[in-house]
């Protein structure tokens, strides 16, 4: 049984201090596609962040890698922004796994890890 706290607040993203992990994880997702065809979905997106992390509360902003649909196959590790990656995918459902988990537990508070396999 899960029972996630009402004071917990989980988001994902994949903007913020995880942008120069981007840009070694993705050459051209990091100097490409942010930069020229996002820019301004992630300047809101940082803009957001900084709103949360300032507010006082706990929460989770979640980054995984790359989505895709593939079935839940377990083995997410967490990678604080300056962790080197690599190029990845991660099924949505090991996603939500984590942050069913990440509202279960105070172990995530007031961080953004990346997702990815380990």
């Amino acid at each position: 049984k899960v029972c996630a706290s009402s004071r917990s607040r989980l988001a994902t993203s994949g903007v913020g201090d995880s942008a120069p992990q981007a840009k070694t994880t993705s050459l051209m997702f990091g100097y490409i596609i942010m930069p020229f065809m996002l820019k301004k979905n992630y300047a809101d997106a940082a803009v957001a962040e900084r709103v949360l992390q300032d507010s006082g509360l706990d929460f989770v902003v979640v980054r995984p890698v790359g989505l895709n649909d593939k079935p839940a196959q377990g083995g997410v590790k967490a990678f604080s922004p300056t962790d080197r990656m690599r190029v990845s995918y991660i099924a949505r459902a090991d996603v939500a796994a984590f942050m069913i988990e990440a509202a279960s537990t105070t172990t995530y508070d007031r961080t953004t890890p990346s997702l990815a396999y380990g």
